[in-house]
């Protein structure tokens, strides 16, 4: 649930929880365009990337996929396609450092078979995750839609990734934290105009808004 923790002159600000980690969302928005409607906007939008791609709930299409047989298809929805190329072009990237298969006994991602609208895969072993790729996946598809209300100023943070944009293409700066200082030290500043950054740790630092 996202709680509006201020609002003024069309701007919004919202903080709740979004697939397990802090989620805040600022947006300038026209002035018809209700705070219930911008919070049901991003609560959809993160519903509909959780019954994709959430290996948590029993029904999404990961769970289908991972629950399938050898050689078995299974359909997919365009958007479970795009988080699928996604990882295509990863693993190829890395030559193959990046691995969605990681989850089950059986690893490799070329045991994955795509046709259009159906994935197979050739080993009942494997077991597939995208969540190093759900939330970038999310902050866009939040992006588009808060864009399709008219919102401008967009800034969506999941963790430890931002997303801005804005349609001036004005540069955006974010301060990372520092690792193991609970935001209270900064390791520096980044700028980026109408991108996406994503940052990391193991005690939860990550970005922090300039």
């Amino acid at each position: 649930m996202l709680l509006l923790l201020r609002q003024g002159r069309g701007s919004q600000w919202f903080s709740g929880i979004g697939q397990g980690t802090e989620l805040r969302v600022q947006v300038s928005m026209p002035l018809w365009v209700s705070e219930a409607r911008v919070q049901h906007a991003v609560a959809g939008e993160l519903d509909s990337l959780d019954r994709l791609i959430s290996v948590y709930q029993e029904d999404s299409e990961i769970m289908r996929l991972n629950r399938a047989g050898a050689n078995e298809w299974v359909g997919i929805s365009p958007d479970f396609e795009q988080a699928y190329r996604w990882g295509c072009q990863l693993n190829a990237l890395t030559d193959g450092a990046w691995d969605g298969t990681v989850l089950g006994e059986s690893v490799g991602w070329s045991q994955l078979v795509w046709k259009p609208g159906f994935l197979k895969k050739t080993d009942s072993k494997v077991a597939v995750t995208l969540d190093s790729i759900g939330q970038g996946q999310g902050l866009d598809l939040i992006v588009a839609r808060l864009r399709s209300l008219g919102g401008d100023d967009i800034w969506v943070q999941l963790g430890g990734e931002v997303r801005v944009w804005n349609s001036a293409g004005r540069p955006v700066a974010v301060e990372i934290a520092m690792p193991r200082t609970q935001y209270r030290a900064s390791a520096g500043s980044i700028q980026f105009t109408n991108e996406a950054v994503s940052t990391s740790g193991d005690d939860g630092d990550g970005v922090k808004i300039v």
